[in-house]
């Protein structure tokens, strides 16, 4: 423990996103979209608790403005970086957030009608501030609210980060990113595909191996990197 360092092997394990399931669980589509953005940008833990608020179906701009010009404690998450203009971080952050609650319908319906999970990335990557990670980071959330009518899970896409690409690169040299972008996709495929076979002739005991799932599979190999 004091050598390694820990991750989960499932996201849906870290405690940041058992809480936003929690808050969001049951809510429609707009006001867990608007939540899940709003909750990323800032990705605190009990971030509603900390502030006073309950999750919205529009971005109360006014009480979140006043709570933060009062704030004396870190407002955001130092996990990792939100990219900003100049000016207040969080002023910049609020004011995004407020063109997405105006235009959410707009932004739903483009989600809605794209042909591919990255098509939908690029939608979520629209808003104002958002980046690959940032997007991607709400575009894994919205499967365990089942958001998407196209039916894509969390097994459907994966944004491969530097974190991952530094994994692969550890174990199979170095990667462009257009080499590695869809890489980790066809591996997994290839080994789900090897422990179905392996799991048809050894009973129910790889079930759990099967579950494994993409996402997950890119977020060990960011390990790599922290542990080497």
């Amino acid at each position: 423990m004091k050598k390694y360092k820990i991750i989960h092997v499932y996201r849906e394990l870290d405690k940041g996103t058992r809480y936003i399931i929690s808050k969001l669980y049951g809510q429609d589509r707009k006001i867990t979209f608007l939540n899940l953005v709003f909750y990323r940008f800032f990705n605190q833990f009990n971030l509603y608790e900390k502030i006073g608020i309950k999750p919205f179906e529009e971005l109360p701009f006014e009480k979140l403005s006043e709570i933060f010009e009062k704030s004396s404690g870190p407002i955001f998450n130092s996990a990792y970086i939100i990219a900003s203009q100049k000016g207040c971080k969080w002023k910049n952050v609020l004011n995004s957030l407020k063109e997405v609650s105006e235009n959410l319908d707009c932004y739903l319906a483009e989600i809605d009608s794209s042909k591919t999970p990255e098509e939908s990335f690029e939608v979520i990557k629209k808003i104002k501030l958002v980046g690959d990670f940032l997007a991607y980071e709400i575009w894994t959330d919205l499967p365990y609210f089942r958001f998407f009518k196209q039916g894509w899970t969390d097994d459907s896409f994966v944004n491969i980060g530097p974190g991952a690409k530094w994994g692969l690169e550890i174990l199979y040299g170095k990667l462009s990113k257009k080499k590695s972008y869809p890489w980790i996709n066809i591996y997994m495929k290839q080994r789900l595909e090897y422990l179905k076979a392996v799991r048809t002739a050894n009973d129910e005991q790889y079930k759990p191996i099967l579950e494994f799932c993409i996402k997950s599979l890119k977020e060990n190999l960011e390990s790599f990197e922290m542990d080497k």
